[in-house]
């Protein structure tokens, strides 16, 4: 049927015409997951990235968990890595699902990617009907290079979606990103005092030793777990 563009934002209608293309029906039920292995060398390839946002995601579903929802970190490519879930009757995105546009259609998830920036689908924005009775906020989570990490999508019943959710989503993207910024600036920081050849210790202002080399270790016959 002819759609008005003046009802439909232009990333929805783009959207729909690519769903439509890859040839998607509207009435298209189908959910796509990879097995286990391959779901546990993404979640062990992206561990920086999971260890970056739990916490985060954590807070984000104590704000919204009174209803129906779900909270979905994906890698880069649209796999989900992890996922927070309302008890009984929230949104079906679970680790190991692809949700892509090729394969779900017009979502959260899927139309990030291809936007490479902050969307929302309301209802029957979605182009699966199975999907009409939620609405999808998603945003981008990028390295400091500006590639992208990931997407952190919440997935609200459609009744409750409030104008706030938008604000909070991109927040809590920005704040997982910086959080991934600092682990890996850490880790560099490590590799490089491990590649001197005199023993460096680094302690925090009460005296705990915060890092230190390989070197240090072995020279102050200090145990593993010193730190």
């Amino acid at each position: 049927a002819p759609v008005d563009p003046e009802y439909i934002p232009p990333f929805i209608l783009a959207s729909w015409e690519r769903c439509r293309e890859s040839g998607i029906t509207t009435e298209a039920n189908s959910i796509v997951r990879v097995d286990a292995l391959l779901l546990e060398q993404a979640q062990r390839l992206n561990s920086d990235l999971l260890c970056s946002a739990r916490s985060i995601m954590d807070k984000l579903f104590s704000v919204v968990r009174a209803t129906r929802c779900s909270i979905s970190l994906t890698d880069g490519s649209g796999l989900v890595l992890h996922t927070l879930r309302s008890e009984g009757d929230g949104p079906d995105v679970l680790p190991g699902q692809i949700a892509t546009e090729t394969v779900s259609g017009t979502n959260g998830i899927g139309t990030c990617l291809v936007e490479q920036e902050t969307v929302t689908i309301i209802g029957a924005q979605h182009y699966c009907a199975r999907h009409h009775v939620w609405s999808c906020t998603a945003s981008p989570i990028r390295y400091e290079d500006g590639t992208l990490a990931g997407v952190l999508n919440v997935s609200i019943a459609r009744e409750s979606y409030h104008l706030h959710t938008r604000g909070m989503v991109e927040a809590s993207a920005h704040a997982i990103a910086e959080q991934l910024r600092l682990r890996l600036l850490l880790q560099e920081q490590k590799a490089l005092i491990e590649m001197l050849d005199e023993g460096v210790v680094v302690l925090e202002g009460d005296g705990t030793i915060r890092t230190l080399n390989n070197k240090a270790q072995a020279m102050l016959d200090l145990p593993p777990d010193a730190v």
